[in-house]
């Protein structure tokens, strides 16, 4: 629900299209995506419900709300087409995953930021195959993960909230740090 609230003002019953370019973040976080909608569906279709709503919490809450939203809140209120495009795209394919779980608040969900259709019922699964898979964007995405694990724990240990602005100084291989320079303002 927080999450679709955050995202309303910048995507509700808008369809975007895909960009031409899309952002490398993005592509990471489509890239995230789409092992997580094929894991959901091959689940679905063998009834194991525990892992439906496993990889929902774990996609979800570790990887876009933890994440991603987070980096690309700054992107959308600069009207970033690429992020608007890749949050509407991961939201809506999260509400109609959920749906069968949570089949009255997504329904709500659906309407307010989408309502493409009558119901959320009338919505195939989403398909994922125009996701390019690159190896080079999942080491970037690692990298972003660890080293925003590496800040929080800091922060945590120092007593800081996790708003607080602080000065990183990075000992690492020279490929994570070239990794984190290539989203060094998204990590800002």
């Amino acid at each position: 629900w927080n999450a679709s609230r955050l995202v309303y003002p910048f995507i509700a019953k808008t369809k975007i299209d895909k960009p031409e370019k899309i952002h490398i973040v993005d592509q990471w976080i489509l890239h995230e995506h789409k092992k997580f909608v094929n894991k959901v569906i091959t689940a679905y279709k063998n009834y194991d419900f525990y892992i439906v709503i496993q990889e929902l919490y774990n996609y979800f809450w570790e990887i876009v709300a933890d994440e991603y939203l987070e980096m690309i809140k700054h992107r959308l209120f600069e009207n970033d087409i690429s992020a608007k495009y890749t949050v509407q795209r991961i939201i809506r394919d999260i509400i109609i995953l959920l749906h069968p779980i949570a089949p009255h608040i997504t329904e709500e969900i659906y309407h307010r930021l989408f309502g493409y259709k009558k119901s959320i019922l009338l919505e195939e699964l989403p398909k994922v195959d125009d996701i390019q898979e690159d190896p080079r964007v999942e080491e970037i995405g690692n990298s972003i993960k660890k080293f925003n694990s590496m800040v929080r724990s800091e922060k945590i240990k120092n007593r800081l909230s996790m708003n607080t602005p602080v000065y990183v100084k990075l000992y690492a291989s020279k490929k994570f740090i070239e990794n984190i320079k290539i989203v060094e303002d998204d990590l800002k």
